[in-house]
């Protein structure tokens, strides 16, 4: 979407489709995604890819079962000040095996979000820590390859009245971790 719009799917079901939010005060409502598999390699790996100020997404449903060797996010907010999700769902299945980064929420450099009300539940494979993907050690959330909620440099946002809910399905490594939520620099 890449002016500033106002957009309410009616309870619409959109089948292995990505959204890629581009322009300033997008609100988009009432809207489910389901993805089985499909890797949205254009669209930097998210079913939900938010790349501008003031977006909201309020009552949106993101059921994401990933690719295994991709990049993959459920939704990805990349400098997105402001940045509102609320009262959503998202699903998120990582059927990672390699090591790529998959989150089931990240916001990067996204000062002041909001992120209120929804339920995150994920199923992850537990994996080493990659310490060897960041330079220095600790530097970024990529290093925890899969996570439920990955949060870099989101100072004044809050995160509150969540269910967040984490299932493991395997263990792969030497030193396998699971972690719900990873905050660095926030």
């Amino acid at each position: 979407i890449s002016k500033p719009i106002a957009v309410s799917g009616e309870d619409a079901v959109l089948y292995d489709m990505a959204f890629a939010l581009s322009t300033d005060d997008v609100k988009l409502a009432n809207i489910s995604l389901i993805a089985d598999k499909a890797s949205f390699e254009d669209n930097s790996g998210a079913a939900i890819l938010v790349t501008a100020n003031g977006i909201e997404l309020n009552n949106v449903s993101v059921n994401y079962a990933t690719p295994s060797n991709v990049n993959a996010f459920g939704i990805l907010a990349i400098s997105a000040a402001d940045f509102k999700l609320l009262d959503s769902t998202i699903i998120f299945v990582s059927n990672s095996n390699a090591d790529v980064t998959q989150h089931g929420i990240q916001l990067r450099d996204s000062p002041d979000f909001v992120v209120k009300g929804n339920t995150i539940n994920a199923t992850m494979p537990a994996r080493d820590v990659a310490y060897s993907n960041t330079e220095p050690y600790f530097s970024n959330v990529d290093q925890d390859l899969v996570l439920a909620i990955g949060i870099q440099n989101g100072d004044g946002g809050n995160l509150t009245e969540n269910t967040i809910n984490v299932a493991t399905k395997s263990a792969l490594g030497g030193f396998p971790t699971i972690d719900s939520i990873l905050v660095y620099g926030a």
